[in-house]
């Protein structure tokens, strides 16, 4: 026994200590892969979180940050993959690194085929709002799995030629970087979901990592070969710069052309609602409630507003005193930090965004208190649903209080969710803004934690109200 750990703790052969740890590494960083693709099979919470990030993203587009990650996820297409590996072949070539092209090859080989299979296995589909077409099956992603291959392997060939540390440092934090931009860029554009990028790393992983023990494997040992040198080294160093530009030419000729087909964004198709509003929404099983990143339940609702459309629901809101929320942008969150560190008013500010029906709310609006600045403010979320009555369309919301910042990005809300309810009827009805308002009994009383962990209260009451025109 003493005899076999002596062995696998030895660092001077290729089976000793370096196969013990990569076999480790290897084991866990399979059960990683098998476990996130259960997940994904049995429809478990990383499916919900999936949804909600989806949607999530969706709400923070802008066409600015659309075409930046464009060109960071050109970076994972096999034309550029298999441009930048005939490049990098030659010039390891031209470098007498010859021992890593088969492997690099090896790797890129590998990737397609297990990609190939992982998508016909599990069989998933594309995430629902993209913002372009992608025909294939969603799980593993491809360019997740080709970033850490290729990247990956790079990464390794570099490691391994540089002497100082310092340059071993930056060279793997480096491509680190390239390879989480790619994966972001393909949650941002939205054609996959959070659990097929993460897929994809670590099924990437595990090739790459395979293909490096095989290559560490069969170099152990040996004898660097001696080449004799066909050309000097000057007239090296200024091919291989010649064949770096020649990529980034390529990288960047493709980019300017590439146009792929535009999703255009399709609405849900519209319910029209006869009788009572509580008895169609309990009928049809219609979320009652807010939600976390998970799916888990939040606050119960507030609200069922009914108003004309979107306009004259806004109108109605800043005729009552309240600011319609901006988009979370740099210049927003950099505004609402000078805001918050002088504590000064922003009354446009952006909102913490909160989920009903796995959708993000389409609406915020703000109002400020009596402290006037921006850790303390009156809170509410609307979401649009596709239902209808009598010609008007059917918002639904949750109302809070803000009375601290957070963390730096979010607020600490009042526990007591029914006076801010209050607040807002009442605003809106010092403002005549409302033609009709009654209110019912939606849920049992609710004892709670929103996703932030701050303890909330309710009744459990519902304000139905019909906005003025």
């Amino acid at each position: 026994f003493f005899s076999v750990i002596k062995t696998r703790l030895n660092r001077t052969i290729f089976f000793g200590l370096p196969l013990t740890l990569i076999g480790i590494c290897f084991v866990y960083v399979l059960a990683l892969f098998f476990g996130i693709t259960q997940d994904v099979l049995t429809s478990q919470s990383i499916v919900s979180a999936d949804i909600r990030i989806a949607n999530l993203l969706t709400y923070f587009r802008n066409p600015e940050l659309i075409k930046i990650f464009f060109w960071i996820t050109l970076l994972g297409k096999w034309q550029i993959i298999i441009g930048s590996a005939c490049v990098t072949s030659t010039i390891l070539w031209l470098w007498h690194k010859r021992s890593y092209i088969l492997y690099l090859w090896v790797a890129l080989i590998a990737d397609v085929v297990f990609n190939y299979f992982g998508k016909l296995f599990v069989h998933r589909a594309r995430p629902l709002n993209p913002v372009y077409v992608e025909n294939s099956f969603s799980f593993p992603s491809g360019h997740a799995m080709v970033a850490v291959v290729f990247y990956g392997f790079l990464a390794y060939i570099l490691i391994r030629t540089m002497k100082k540390w310092k340059h071993k440092v930056n060279i793997f934090f480096g491509v680190l970087i390239i390879i989480l931009a790619i994966g972001m860029s393909r949650l941002y554009l939205g054609v996959h979901y959070m659990s097929d990028v993460l897929g994809g790393y670590v099924l990437g992983f595990l090739i790459v990592l395979t293909v490096i023990t095989l290559h560490e494997w069969r170099q152990w040992g040996k004898v660097p070969t001696a080449y004799k040198h066909g050309m000097s080294t000057k007239n090296i160093k200024i091919l291989t710069i010649g064949l770096i530009c020649a990529n980034v030419m390529l990288y960047l000729g493709y980019a300017f052309q590439y146009n792929p087909s535009r999703v255009v964004s399709s609405q849900n198709p519209t319910q029209i609602i006869d009788g009572d509003i509580h008895t169609y929404i309990v009928e049809h099983n219609i979320p009652t409630y807010s939600e976390t990143l998970t799916g888990n339940p939040q606050e119960s609702l507030g609200f069922i507003f009914f108003a004309k459309n979107d306009a004259s629901l806004t109108q109605s809101f800043e005729n009552a005193g309240w600011s319609l929320a901006d988009r979370v942008s740099i210049r927003s969150l950099f505004k609402i930090v000078m805001s918050a560190s002088l504590h000064q008013q922003y009354l446009n500010a952006p909102m913490t965004p909160s989920f009903w029906n796995t959708a993000v709310n389409d609406f915020g609006f703000e109002k400020p208190t009596q402290a006037n600045n921006v850790d303390e403010r009156h809170h509410i979320r609307i979401w649009k649903t596709n239902m209808q009555q009598d010609g008007f369309s059917v918002y639904v919301g949750t109302a809070s209080l803000d009375i601290a910042i957070k963390w730096l990005v979010t607020h600490r809300i009042s526990p007591d969710i029914d006076t801010e309810k209050f607040f807002v009827r009442d605003s809106l009805q010092s403002a005549n803004t409302i033609e009709h308002v009654r209110e019912i009994q939606f849920v049992e009383p609710v004892l709670g934690q929103n996703f932030v962990s701050d303890e909330f209260f309710t009744n459990g009451k519902l304000y139905i109200i019909t906005l003025t025109e």
